[in-house]
């Protein structure tokens, strides 16, 4: 559209139209007679313009009516000198003499918020100063400002307008600390949340040091200031924090104290949302709890709960239903998004092999009940009639075999749910400013916010300030809101979404990265996770880690791959796009040193956000495919750089991360069929049959000359004889640190997936695999192993019980267990006669019996001992 305005002596205005239809709204033309006209134009250039249009008589807008002829001219355009998190401070200069006006008495502010029509007074009274502070002003909103003088004739015409007003949210604050704060006092670990109530939240976190107290800073989400829990440390690792506003979200961070020295914050918590309750009273109280749930149907990954109906003295207006998944973790999550009026409900999209518990909570018009107690739990098997991608390569697998083994079959194996590997980040909004209309003195409404198909469209906006508040928005309506995020996806948001990721702008960039993130939390969102690999969203979120400098772009880039690569489909395609980036990000800092040559201090990269969200994206990676463990194990220093991060986190006793929960499960991914490191044909169904006629035995001691030659031989291919690379998965310092972790941690995902590691490191037919047998009895590691035996947890109880299954491979092994263990895998078998424990699985038996068979076909004695200890056994196993 080209728009020219030509002057004449009749005030004509002139039109140049491209497009064959004209509609065209032409402003700033008050209180003028105007005639109009308009040429064509084509590739020769303009064509023969129109006759004139009939004058026209613009009429004066009420806004722009000045009260008199002697009126003030208008003032300098206001330009704004400061901006805070409400407000902005403006400066205009005066009007310029005028002999038909007297000077003004006063200004008047007017703004409005971008784009929208009706300007609002700012000042109640007249401001005598040029320069004018307009508070109330809304977080992430865009506004521009003009000024209108007033003398005794009324008031002037407008000024100019500013122009577009982005208002930024106040930057985090806290309040200055009274202590000396040093690099030398290492922070604690992430507080994580053990309860809440509707005021109050109990926590916990890794302790720092032995002697360190603890101070504890929260704020809700939105709050830029942190305030303080407790202003004296206290020493133990957990607190009740009371006084919080109810129905709200808040994040917490906890400081280290030694000596009157801090540490700096520890990670931020996850968002914690406060439940409102009911207030009771003597005749209006909420409904009684509910008992527990019960199971009607149960179909693969789909089951159904029904309950008997609360008993309240108001109609119960209907139920919430949570299910808690203690493989992923300990939380509970709500099922509905709008309350359940039957006492029945089908839960869908369950994890396969993993246990769920459910309760029930009823609501009346006083709020809500206590949730019920727990239901029993319940493990989702597949269907008889569908079978499973993901299934084993022996030839006898029946359908209670489909599934993705860790390791060989022939040890028992736990299996390799890709689900069990999946932990996304949580979508945490940057702010929760869920923002108030504003309003004028009589509390009129002066605006209205937009709606979400509107938000969608501002993102294609050529205005960077629209695009950048628009997705800001937008990332505030997508936090946990699926039927948000669905609809966004259904109006086209995320290809626009998309396209933002080529912004030159940071903010723009991270906002955009944030929104995908929200799109694509939860398993309920797959479709959303499509829709953004189809838009080649995975590659250009990798472009994006690989080219920006922004910390903030990158940890948001990295936690919406985390969240995408806990789906199936999205995994090889991340594996092609983001691997190089990924693993750069993991080893970043370790390996390289500074100008006088000492190796970098890795401790705060090991403590970023980033550092976690990469880790978290490969562990998912990981568990995709034999060709991604093979890629994975090529990265050159990734394996080394995750070792060095356990040795470092084991040294300052922080064993109970994320992090290292996802750097274990990791190589332990790395470390199945560890055997294809040096055999890429191996198979280990045929490993299994060539081993049935060898009998179990010691790898042999090599003789000596053999040994010295073998020692030569590797000298000249390393000088300094480090292992390096994918052996360094098998050597015995690693193992040494699973065996660590197995005393230290109180995270089981972390006890699993070091158990998972050794077994796996312990099952094949090659040397390394002997030797990892042997070194986990000279480290002393058999009894850490038996003493988890007694956890109540079964999935970790059937990864210690198949890894000593792997290392009773070993004779003097085998022997230890028989002689001071049987009893302890015994008791994990049923009573004849007695109903079978709800909490040990099939696979735990299995795997018992594994080794019960390797100790009691090597050693009559020890057979003899199974029979004084439990002899109906061998009835029990026989009907098995």
């Amino acid at each position: 559209m080209i728009v020219e305005r030509h002057l004449e002596l009749t005030e004509h205005h002139e039109h140049h139209q491209s497009f064959a239809e004209v509609d065209e709204e032409v402003t700033n033309l008050t209180s003028h007679e105007v005639q109009f006209r308009v040429s064509a134009y084509g590739r020769t250039g303009f064509g023969p313009t129109s006759n004139p249009s009939l004058p026209v008589k613009i009429p004066i807008s009420e806004n722009d009516l000045a009260t008199s002829a002697g009126a003030p001219l208008a003032p300098g355009r206001p330009s704004v000198i400061a901006v805070d998190g409400q407000g902005v401070l403006l400066e205009w200069t005066a009007p310029v003499a005028d002999v038909h006006s007297s000077p003004p008495q006063g200004y008047q502010v007017e703004y409005r918020v971008y784009g929208s029509r009706d300007w609002m007074i700012a000042n109640e009274q007249l401001v005598q100063d040029t320069m004018f502070t307009v508070e109330s002003l809304r977080p992430n909103g865009v506004y521009e400002f003009r000024v209108r003088g007033k003398n005794q004739d009324g008031l002037g015409h407008p000024s100019l307008s500013s122009g577009g007003v982005a208002i930024r949210p106040a930057a985090p604050q806290r309040n200055v600390p009274t202590r000396k704060v040093s690099e030398s006092v290492n922070p604690p670990g992430q507080p994580s949340m053990v309860e809440a109530g509707d005021d109050w939240v109990k926590l916990e976190w890794a302790p720092s040091a032995e002697n360190a107290g603890y101070i504890v800073e929260y704020r809700e989400v939105g709050d830029p200031t942190w305030h303080t829990a407790n202003y004296d440390p206290i020493v133990q690792n957990g607190i009740q924090v009371e006084g919080l506003r109810r129905n709200s979200t808040y994040e917490f961070c906890v400081i280290s104290v030694i000596d009157a020295v801090s540490s700096h914050p520890s990670e931020t918590s996850d968002v914690i949302n406060l439940r409102p309750q009911g207030r009771a009273s003597s005749l209006r109280v909420v409904p009684e709890m509910t008992e527990a749930p019960e199971f009607l149907d149960i179909d693969g990954d789909k089951i159904t709960i029904c309950w008997l109906p609360a008993h309240s003295q108001l109609p119960v207006m209907g139920y919430d239903v949570e299910f808690r998944d203690l493989q992923q973790d300990d939380r509970w999550y709500k099922v509905n998004d709008q309350p359940v009026f039957a006492c029945k409900m089908t839960v869908g999209d369950l994890i396969l092999d993993h246990d769920y518990q459910f309760r029930v909570l009823a609501h009346n018009a006083s709020g809500c009940s206590q949730p019920s107690p727990p239901s029993q739990f319940v493990h989702i098997e597949p269907s008889t009639n569908r079978l499973s991608s993901h299934t084993l390569d022996s030839p006898n697998l029946g359908h209670n075999d489909i599934v993705k083994y860790v390791e060989a079959n022939r040890f028992g194996a736990v299996p390799l749910l890709q689900e069990e590997m999946v932990r996304e980040s949580p979508p945490l909004p940057e702010r929760d400013d869920s923002p108030p209309p504003l309003r004028r003195a009589n509390n009129n409404v002066q605006w209205r916010d937009p709606s979400l198909k509107e938000v969608i469209e501002y993102l294609s906006s050529q205005d960077k300030d629209k695009q950048l508040n628009a997705s800001g928005y937008l990332q505030h309506l997508t936090y946990s809101d699926n039927l948000i995020k669905e609809e966004t996806r259904e109006l086209g948001g995320i290809p626009k979404l998309i396209a933002l990721l080529r912004s030159d702008t940071p903010r723009i960039q991270k906002n955009a990265c944030a929104c995908l993130k929200n799109l694509s939390y939860g398993k309920e969102n797959d479709a959303n996770k499509l829709a953004v690999m189809e838009g080649d969203g995975v590659r250009l979120l990798a472009e994006v880690l690989r080219t920006t400098h922004d910390a903030s772009v990158k940890e948001e880039a990295t936690a919406a791959l985390w969240n995408l690569s806990s789906a199936d489909m999205l995994k090889p395609v991340i594996l092609e796009s983001a691997t190089e980036i990924l693993s750069q990000q993991v080893i970043a800092p370790i390996f390289t040193q500074n100008g006088s040559g000492t190796a970098v201090d890795p401790s705060r990269h090991f403590g970023s956000t980033l550092f976690k969200n990469s880790t978290g994206i490969l562990r998912n990676v990981s568990a995709a495919s034999q060709t991604a463990r093979r890629r994975l194990r090529d990265v050159p220093n990734l394996i080394e750089a995750l070792v060095h991060f356990l040795t470092h986190s084991i040294q300052r006793t922080q064993v109970d991360t994320p992090t290292v929960e996802n750097a274990v499960c990791l190589l332990r991914n790395l470390s199945y069929r560890i055997q294809e490191v040096v055999d890429p044909n191996y198979d280990p169904a045929a490993a299994h049959i060539n081993s049935k006629n060898m009998k179990h035995a010691a790898s042999p001691k090599p003789k000596k000359k053999e040994k010295e030659k073998k020692k030569d031989k590797d000298s000249k291919k390393n000088p300094k004889n480090i292992a390096t690379g994918p052996s360094v998965l098998w050597q015995p310092h690693v193992v040494k640190l699973y065996l660590k972790l197995l005393q230290d941690s109180s995270n089981i995902e972390t006890l699993e997936a070091s158990a998972g590691a050794i077994q796996n490191l312990a099952a094949c037919q090659f040397p390394p695999s002997a030797e990892v047998r042997a070194a986990v009895r000279v480290e002393k590691g058999l009894p850490v192993l038996v003493e988890l035996i007694r956890l109540p947890e079964d999935f970790v109880v059937c990864a210690v019980a198949t890894a000593l299954r792997n290392l009773a491979i070993d004779p003097r092994n085998r022997e230890l267990i028989g002689k001071y263990a049987l009893r302890e895998f015994l008791d994990k078998l049923p009573e004849a006669g007695s109903p079978r424990r709800s909490n040990v699985s099939d696979q735990t038996i299995g795997a018992v019996l594994g080794i019960l068979f390797e100790i009691v076909r090597s050693s009559a004695a020890y057979t003899k001992d199974v029979h004084e200890l439990k002899g109906m056994y061998i009835k029990i196993f026989s009907k098995m």
